[in-house]
């Protein structure tokens, strides 16, 4: 009789482990040795734990439409100034950037607004520079925090009449903003080195006290749109010298980022090498003129056309664009709708409208 009982002791000891190996805690099964052979732990939805793994709490980033923003982090948009000339390349952090801006704003030269969805995201970005009218009017009307390093004159009287939340880079040193002499070796002038990062801007917005939730609607909902014409490469015409070229990749559903026209083999990279790889291509125009000296230029924003460019195809939008605000609309008349991920926008002359070419 003991055993008989010692048997059936065994034989329940075994069954409890087999039940053990195949469920999770929950009750659900748990992939095999065959579903994860490469050894490295499955990825889990957001509050979903695995094993003794904390868990990670992510918030919505009104930029991406992505849940990329630690917990406790600031969620509004922070766009700061990049310069994107011959001695500027190859920037700092340009890859990371949720959203690039890019903007022709004196003699064939563009800059852009290098947008994080969050301080908190913010790597080393360089080099910063200073402010120009019409990235200060899509700062404004995109309700960002606005990162500069001083700027011409009309850009720092809009500014200082404007109701735009910025930081002047110019006004902070030491640990917030600072030269790198190891990028004065690369780009030999100190005013292409000036560097920040998210520990860096913590500081100085902590003292400005400025809202810390998006103030206003990015410029596009998100969403799938399918139909229109093929572009799996788009050509913009940004200058009388200056291309920027995204070429698709379908199996990523990415278009990379080229400098020059379509025949370039010159892909944009930043510092660390990484290619500028975007879901989203939006090439706008409008009204350009000179508004300083006849060297500084600025745009008549208030209305115009241009295309959208997603999942390898593009069609027509227009936009409105004021002090309240930056909206993309289709040609129906509703918001436009953009895959969610990273967005690169150009504004360009309406010169050049008919040079955009989509193949």
């Amino acid at each position: 009789m003991k055993r008989l009982v010692s048997l059936l002791l065994c034989l329940a000891m075994m069954l409890c482990l087999f039940g053990c190996n195949v469920t999770g805690s929950n009750g659900s099964p748990v992939p095999d040795a065959g579903d994860n052979a490469g050894g490295n732990t499955p990825e889990l939805p957001n509050g979903e734990g695995g094993g003794n793994a904390p868990t990670v709490k992510m918030q919505y980033n009104v930029v991406t439409g992505l849940e990329d923003i630690p917990e406790g982090a600031p969620t509004r948009p922070i766009g700061i100034m990049l310069a994107n000339d011959l001695r500027a390349r190859p920037q700092g952090g340009i890859d990371e950037a949720d959203m690039l801006i890019e903007i022709e704003y004196q003699a064939g030269t563009t800059r852009f607004i290098s947008i994080f969805g969050s301080a908190d995201k913010v790597p080393n970005v360089n080099p910063i520079r200073s402010a120009r009218s019409p990235m200060v009017q899509v700062a404004q009307a995109m309700g960002l925090v606005y990162v500069h390093a001083g700027g011409s004159e009309p850009a720092l009287n809009l500014i200082a009449t404007s109701d735009i939340d910025n930081l002047n880079a110019g006004n902070y040193y030491e640990d917030c903003f600072w030269y790198d002499d190891d990028l004065y070796e690369l780009r030999g002038a100190v005013e292409y080195t000036y560097t920040t990062n998210k520990d860096g801007l913590k500081k100085p917005l902590e003292q400005l006290d400025y809202d810390t939730a998006p103030i206003r609607d990015m410029p596009f909902t998100f969403g799938t749109v399918f139909g229109g014409e093929a572009a799996n490469v788009a050509e913009i015409r940004l200058s009388y010298g200056l291309h920027s070229t995204f070429v698709y990749d379908a199996e990523t559903g990415l278009y990379t980022k080229y400098i020059g026209d379509a025949s370039s083999t010159e892909q944009h990279t930043a510092l660390n090498g990484n290619p500028v790889r975007v879901n989203n291509v939006i090439a706008l125009y409008g009204y350009q003129y000179y508004e300083w000296n006849n060297v500084t230029m600025n745009y008549d924003f208030t209305g115009g056309y241009g295309k959208l460019i997603s999942g390898g195809y593009a069609r027509d939008v227009r936009y409105e664009l004021d002090t309240e605000g930056f909206t993309i609309y289709e040609m129906d008349g509703s918001v436009a709708k953009v895959s969610r991920g990273k967005t690169y926008i150009s504004f360009a002359s309406d010169l050049w409208e008919d040079d955009l070419n989509i193949a």
